[in-house]
């Protein structure tokens, strides 16, 4: 629909339809982020209390306990 909005606007050059396509766009920003960024459910650790669902996609988590770990284990 933004798209659409968008094409009207070129054609008929109503600010209106630039409105709309700015308010699509915005939703289809909000919904983008959700689908990367979501997860179904919540993996709390037992042992530490540490949440778990960081997957680590499209980014690494470089303040994770575990990476943590490994640099000291390499430091030694």
């Amino acid at each position: 629909m933004a798209f659409f909005c968008y094409a009207r606007y070129n054609t008929a050059g109503q600010s209106s339809f630039m409105l709309g396509a700015l308010g699509y766009a915005g939703l289809a920003s909000v919904g983008l982020w959700c689908v990367l960024f979501a997860s179904s459910g919540g993996r709390i650790s037992r042992k530490t209390g540490a949440d778990k669902r960081t997957s680590g996609f499209p980014f690494g988590n470089k303040e994770s306990a575990d990476a943590k770990k490994r640099q000291m284990g390499k430091a030694i």
